[in-house]
């Protein structure tokens, strides 16, 4: 009787391990959802599947969603991955801060653009983002030099015309 009572225990407590792991998969968001903040959630139910006896796993009913999330999170990771490296490689393009002219303004832009419509998850990714910064302050830097520059060749303009009527 004792062994008969810790055998049904103990397949009691294999039939529940069982059911938390198909309750973990059928938890998971759908494809459309998916998103790279779910990787964690898709780990945990891998891991919690694959702790399962080989007896167990044929008792998941819907291990088959696991796969295809699974898949679909990696589709995602790459695509992911894909525009990261676009933007780095945009950022990467733009001229060292001491070469940047007025007509590189439009590509500073675009490359400040494309980085903000990155998640908070890829911006992370992004290596040389203190580049964009240190050219955008650069640019910034040398637009108002120029336009100072303007003011006073403007203002050295009015004197030289106001002393000319002079005379």
């Amino acid at each position: 009787v004792e062994k008969e009572t810790a055998y049904t225990a103990a397949a009691n407590a294999a039939v529940r391990l069982t059911e938390q792991v198909i309750d973990q998969i059928a938890a998971l968001p759908s494809i459309i959802l998916l998103e790279e903040e779910h990787q964690l959630q898709l780990e945990e139910a891998r891991a919690a599947y694959n702790a399962l006896s080989d007896v167990q796993k044929t008792f998941v009913s819907n291990y088959d969603e696991l796969v295809v999330r699974e898949q679909a999170y990696q589709a995602l990771e790459e695509a992911a991955t894909q525009e990261v490296q676009a933007v780095m490689a945009q950022i990467a393009a733009l001229p060292a801060p001491i070469q940047l002219i007025e007509e590189h303004q439009f590509a500073l832009q675009a490359a400040r653009a494309a980085y903000d419509a990155l998640t908070d998850a890829q911006k992370a990714r992004v290596t040389n983002y203190n580049e964009l910064v240190e050219k955008e302050t650069a640019y910034t830097a040398a637009a108002n030099a120029a336009v100072r520059l303007t003011e006073i060749t403007v203002k050295e303009a009015v004197v030289s015309l106001t002393v000319g009527d002079t005379h």
